[in-house]
């Protein structure tokens, strides 16, 4: 069969021992001896008749449960748009929260790291001493003051006996 170019859709191909290739240059297809020609469409003629008429308007018409079934679709799909784009807002609004309370967060945590290094630099161990030794009336141990006991080889220490006082 040879490839006809008049319609890109109908598509004649040239068999043989090779492989198939499509024959552009051909503008018909030929056809086998005997084969009956193809049938062509004849338009029908308008109905006429005054009853198929009227079934013919009647099948094109709007019926009430047609128009019903229309009209509650068209609500239910603007119903459905009006949802996602009131849950879209309902996210973006969510989003631009979340963004100021992370903002806080990130705030508070400078302003906790600025106390807490102004609390570590407000006291000097000068000034510890200073206020230990006259605010609150501590003095520095003297010798023998001060008592050391040998820990037992075991984890805890029961004490059955007071501590013993030192002598001076």
């Amino acid at each position: 069969m040879i490839m006809s170019t008049n319609n890109p859709k109908r598509r004649y191909y040239v068999d043989g021992s090779i492989v198939r290739s499509v024959d552009y240059y051909s503008t018909n297809p030929k056809r086998r001896p005997g084969s009956p020609e193809p049938r062509r469409r004849v338009k029908q003629a308008p109905v006429t008749h005054p009853s198929a008429a009227r079934k013919a308007e009647a099948s094109l018409a709007f019926t009430p449960a047609f128009t019903l079934l229309a009209i509650s679709l068209v609500f239910a799909v603007v119903l459905c748009c009006s949802m996602v784009i009131y849950t879209e807002s309902k996210i973006k609004e969510q989003k631009s929260h979340i963004a100021e309370l992370q903002s806080q967060i990130q705030q508070a945590k400078t302003d906790n790291a600025i106390l807490e290094e102004s609390i570590n630099k407000m006291y000097t161990l000068a000034d510890i001493e200073k206020i230990a030794t006259t605010e609150f009336g501590m003095v520095y141990s003297e010798k023998g003051q001060i008592n050391y006991y040998e820990p037992a080889a075991e984890d805890y220490v029961n004490q059955f006996n007071d501590v013993p006082k030192a002598d001076d």
